[in-house]
């Protein structure tokens, strides 16, 4: 055997080498490939089940949002609004409901006889408190109120006929406004007192 034989032999050997290498190299970049695949499916899935969780959550989140809503309204409902005249005006706001309710507010009242005349809380009377911190199930807040003519005189009875809003936070934080129709209509209150 002659040199270039040898040259050719071995040159042979380190193709074959290298050819099993880069072979080898293939099948283990070829693995990684679907290593790889495999975990982006992985990770495809675990971002498809995250984003269902998200959805029932947000879903769950309605639904206690509605009912939330619908507990508040239905409370809502229980509180009842009367305005009686014996010697000064009293305005009863009465919780027929099951729960307390919070920061019972006269808001306004408007004398249908007399809109224009301004009216205040009247601060000789026992209890003229012009909030009720709770009033609870069965219970009621009284709010004792006078009119004031455009001479200054004071006037407890400017009509027959009132148009009264009170507002109040029912026991699930929400607030609640009711005019003299009766309506309940939720507020966002940032002018309250409480």
């Amino acid at each position: 055997m002659d040199g270039s034989t040898i040259v050719a032999i071995i040159a042979a050997v380190i193709a074959l080498v290298a050819a099993g290498f880069a072979w080898w190299q293939a099948l283990s970049a070829k693995r990684q490939a679907v290593a790889a695949e495999e975990s982006t499916q992985a990770a495809k899935r675990q971002a498809e089940a995250a984003e269902r969780s998200l959805e029932l959550a947000q879903e769950q989140w309605d639904d206690e949002k509605r009912d939330r809503a619908a507990l508040g309204l239905a409370q809502a409902r229980m509180m009842h609004v009367e305005i009686d005249n014996f010697g000064a005006l009293r305005v009863t706001v009465t919780n027929y409901g099951e729960h307390p309710v919070f920061c019972v507010e006269l808001d306004n009242i408007v004398a249908e006889d007399a809109p224009t005349l301004p009216w205040k809380f009247n601060s000789r009377t026992i209890g003229a408190d012009t909030v009720r911190s709770v009033v609870e199930p069965n219970d009621k807040a009284e709010f004792w109120i006078e009119f004031q003519n455009p001479d200054g005189s004071l006037n407890r009875s400017p009509g027959e006929r009132y148009d009264i809003t009170v507002r109040y936070t029912d026991w699930l934080g929400q607030r609640w406004q009711r005019d003299g129709n009766g309506n309940p209509e939720r507020v966002d209150d940032l002018a309250s007192s409480c």
